[in-house]
């Protein structure tokens, strides 16, 4: 239960940084040309590279894109070179900031859920109580052969079903279950990619 709850945190980690992205992107229109256009086109450099670098990365290996962090910087640049002229580009220009370190924040633990895994001491308890479960059901049984048989037989596929998906949900980026970049490629953020 608590693998399913952190798989859905990364899916939520994932939506929180495009939901982010995206509002930056809204937010920026307030400060006009050619800042707006600035931001606009780091925001895609960030994007792209998430969706196209890093995003393979993090499902072969858990490992961050080094072409994705170099955007990020660049973006946090062009935001630091921008002067509001207006109070109100100065309101949005402020909001750009805060939703950029909730991004930053969304990538760290995207990025942090991508390295998966399982710590050695829950590993082991589940390997040992998998095997005290199933001895206790092969020792102790029933006097008929079969009846014995399909309870630790049933017993067994429980176990083996469960270790399956556990090891599923540990790597919320990859295998079967894997989370895929699609809000980075919807809403706001869909312009980056070109019709599809």
């Amino acid at each position: 239960m608590i693998q399913f709850q952190n798989h859905d945190d990364a899916r939520a980690n994932v939506e929180t940084e495009a939901d982010a992205l995206a509002a930056i992107v809204r937010d920026n229109q307030a400060l006009g040309a050619p800042e707006a256009d600035r931001v606009r086109g780091a925001v895609a450099t960030y994007v792209r590279a998430v969706v196209q670098d890093e995003w393979p990365r993090l499902r072969a290996a858990g490992q961050e894109s080094p072409r994705a962090a170099a955007a990020l910087d660049s973006l946090y640049q062009t935001l630091q070179g921008i002067e509001p002229r207006t109070f109100r580009a100065r309101a949005f220009y402020d909001d750009s900031v805060r939703q950029l370190n909730i991004a930053l924040d969304a990538r760290r633990n995207r990025l942090a859920d991508g390295r998966g895994g399982l710590p050695a001491e829950v590993a082991a308890l589940i390997l040992v109580g998998a095997v005290a479960i199933l001895s206790y059901a092969t020792l102790v049984g029933s006097r008929s052969f079969w009846f014995h048989a399909i309870g630790a037989g049933a017993i067994a596929v429980v176990i083996g079903v469960s270790l399956v998906v556990l090891v599923a949900l540990l790597y919320p980026f990859s295998g079967d279950l894997a989370i895929d970049p699609e809000p980075f490629r919807s809403g706001s953020l869909a312009r980056f990619f070109g019709p599809s």
